[in-house]
């Protein structure tokens, strides 16, 4: 092979090595945005918990007291288990 035909293969070389390189910056990038917005998610997600079933004066258990004093003139399903 010629010098110029190596040279050529290594340009080559080099600019894909440089292309390759920006999309894994970009997938890095990419990936951390993620990976916060999964954290977001998760600690709406906890705080709708908090709110639905397990925190202080949560709805199910509001619920759950106001079908007690009810009268009831049919059966009222229970909720599912979270």
């Amino acid at each position: 092979m010629e010098a110029d035909g190596i040279n050529q293969n290594a340009q080559e070389i080099a600019d894909k090595a440089v292309k390759i390189y920006e999309k894994l910056a970009a997938f890095v990038e990419d990936f951390e945005k993620v990976g916060t917005q999964l954290e977001k998610a998760t600690g709406t997600f906890k705080d709708a918990q908090k709110k639905l079933h397990t925190g202080r004066g949560n709805v199910i258990s509001q619920a759950s007291q106001m079908k007690q004093k009810v009268q009831h003139t049919k059966p009222i399903r229970e909720l599912p288990a979270i």
